[in-house]
């Protein structure tokens, strides 16, 4: 009796831990299937699914007249998802190898993205496949996990050289911060591809696609569309663009500038030598990048934004203005030029050494008699010569959605200790003076056209929520504070610098009585001469090695009787300007006399345009 009893208190013991057991078991389930389902079904979601981004189409550049300077190129491109390689990556490798050509280099490439990378980050296996590429890994995708194919755009420069200093280029970052955490998304590396990035890339996608347990994909789930990047329109002439930089290939290293006195806008920005930016796109190599980078012609460089050197002559007819608007010289001031002049120990040499004799201003800025200008630094103060520099817009830039653009420097500071020599050589435009093509362009400008200042712009439009904004002019712009019979002066000077008989830019005449030029030569000096050489006779520019022969500058407009373009040429160390520079810029300004009906029906369809929004 007392074993049945004892039996019994066991199995009721038994039944309460059971019971106790289920009871948990129950409360365990409810938890896992009710209150946290929600959770699991998520981490299960992401375990069987995965997101790879769609990159969208960059906006395209157009030229003035909507020549596409910059576009894409569609394509595609293999890649795989690290988290889902479930073999050995050099077998998984090798597999792909033997279904599609991968290069030795793209192989090291594959293997250290996939040691250095996040598990989710897709790698490019190969890009720009060809046909029979994508059926081969269609037909083996079995044995690929991870492995999938989607299109991608290419950014394309159809013209390559000819533009890559204004349009720059694109190319894919390690960076991921700069790409939005976005793999393989290109970016603008330089130019106007990198200021205006933002607003050309547009906006990143996604595709949703179903992954089994081996790592292969099953099935798009989802997709939300990339958005294209906003097109973009510039004042840039592609034919004017292509002409000018064919000119500048003349040389060895050289820029050139064309702009509208009346706008602003700039039609021809050009730099020589060049690089294709399409090397960018697709990957450059180190061998090339190192000899772009090495060359000391400075292929990478804008140089009519920041190529720096001293105006030289080109820099006399605001010397000379800022004189007469001080009343320190009238027009009829004479000097005698004897091919230098003494003042204290030192002397300083006018560039014909058997001297001009008696010069009058105009004839000091169309024979560019530098003892005229010494003279004239005895009358000006350094403070007199900055001022007028800078209000021609030395010192500054003129270009901010060009970030590389330099600043330049003028003569010397106004409050710093400067021995006269400097400003001796400065008035002639040697010594401390560093200024870009740009500025020079901008002088010209103000000079032609009176004194009113206009931005400089190279955007013409910009395509924004489906329509095309055009931008509209100011109506007040700045007006430089000279005397106009003083502007007059200045202008008639340059006329005959070009046109008269004794002018130093005679050859950048134009020979078209209904489109003369103005301009004026000036010669940059980048060695000292010495006394010695003076005496035995100054080495010609073709003697001495390419990189110590002086640059040659140009600036002018044209027509004369109504400034309509200014152009600014530099050649460095392309030696006597009037025989480069001068030449090159009376090509420029017959180009521009075939171009003109062009910009003038372009500029009248897009007034309508305007005056219809309005």
């Amino acid at each position: 009796m007392k074993n049945i009893k004892t039996f019994s208190r066991r199995v009721f013991v038994l039944l309460i831990v059971k019971l106790s057991l289920f009871v948990v078991l129950i409360v365990r389930l409810f938890q896992l299937q009710i209150k946290e389902g929600l959770y699991f079904n998520t981490l299960s979601d992401k375990n069987r699914t995965n997101l790879v981004p769609i990159i969208p189409k960059r906006g395209t550049i157009y030229d003035n007249f909507g020549i596409p300077l910059a576009n894409n190129l569609f394509l595609w491109e293999a890649l795989f998802i690290k988290s889902q390689i479930t073999k050995n990556i050099n077998l998984f490798i090798n597999n792909i190898s033997s279904i599609i050509v991968i290069s030795e280099e793209d192989k090291q490439r594959i293997l250290n993205d996939y040691k250095t990378k996040p598990p989710y980050f897709p790698i490019l296996i190969k890009q720009n496949l060809s046909q029979s590429e994508i059926a081969a890994i269609e037909t083996f995708s079995y044995n690929l996990p991870g492995v999938f194919i989607r299109p991608f755009y290419r950014r394309n420069y159809p013209f390559a050289e000819d533009f890559a200093h204004v349009i720059g280029y694109t190319s894919i970052t390690n960076d991921l911060s700069k790409s939005n955490q976005v793999p393989h998304w290109q970016i603008g590396r330089y130019a106007l591809e990198e200021s205006l990035d933002p607003f050309l890339k547009g906006t990143v996608g996604y595709s949703k696609y179903e992954i089994n347990a081996y790592g292969n994909i099953i099935r798009k789930l989802d997709q939300k569309p990339s958005i294209p990047g906003n097109n973009v329109g510039l004042s840039i002439d592609k034919v004017l663009q292509e002409e000018v930089y064919k000119l500048l290939s003349q040389y060895n290293s050289a820029s050139a500038l064309v702009s509208e006195i009346k706008t602003g806008r700039i039609l021809a920005m050009a730099s020589y030598p060049s690089f294709n930016p399409n090397l960018f796109t697709e990957g450059i190599s180190t061998k090339l990048w190192n000899e772009l980078t090495n060359n000391e012609k400075a292929p990478l460089s804008n140089k009519a934004l920041m190529g720096l050197y001293p105006p030289g002559s080109t820099i006399k007819p605001i010397m000379a203005l800022q004189a007469l608007e001080k009343g320190l010289i009238t027009p009829e001031t004479t000097f005698v030029c004897k091919g230098h002049l003494d003042i204290g120990k030192e002397r300083f040499h006018c560039w014909l050494k058997r001297g001009h004799g008696k010069v009058n201003l105009a004839q000091s800025i169309s024979n560019s008699c530098d003892v005229y200008y010494y003279n004239l630094a005895n009358l000006l103060s350094i403070k007199d010569m900055n001022s007028v520099a800078r209000d021609f817009g030395f010192g500054e830039r003129h270009l901010p959605i060009l970030s590389s653009e330099s600043k330049g420097k003028t003569i010397i500071s106004d409050d710093s200790e400067s021995h006269f020599s400097d400003k001796i050589i400065g008035v002639i435009g040697q010594g401390k003076w560093l200024v870009t093509p740009i500025q020079l362009n901008k002088m010209i400008s103000l000079i032609a056209n009176g004194g009113e200042d206009l931005p400089y712009s190279i955007l013409k439009n910009i395509e924004y929520e489906d329509k095309v904004v055009y931008p509209k002019s100011r109506e007040r712009n700045r007006v430089l504070n000279y005397k106009k019979e003083n502007f007059e002066f200045i202008r008639k000077a340059l006329f005959d610098t070009v046109n008269a008989p004794h002018g130093t830019a005679m050859l950048a005449k134009t020979w078209d009585k209904n489109w003369l030029a103005s301009g004026k030569t000036g010669t940059s000096q980048v060695r000292r001469i010495s006394m010695k050489e003076r005496e035995t006779g100054v080495l010609k520019n073709h003697m001495i090695a390419w990189n110590r022969r002086d640059h040659a500058l140009y600036i002018g407009y044209v027509p004369a009787e109504d400034p309509t373009y200014a152009i600014s040429v530099v050649i460095e160390h392309g030696g006597s300007a009037a025989t480069t520079a001068a030449p090159m810029a009376g090509e420029i300004a017959r180009i521009l006399k075939r171009r003109h009906p062009f910009y003038i029906a372009e500029a009248e369809r897009i007034q309508n345009i305007i005056s219809g929004a309005d």
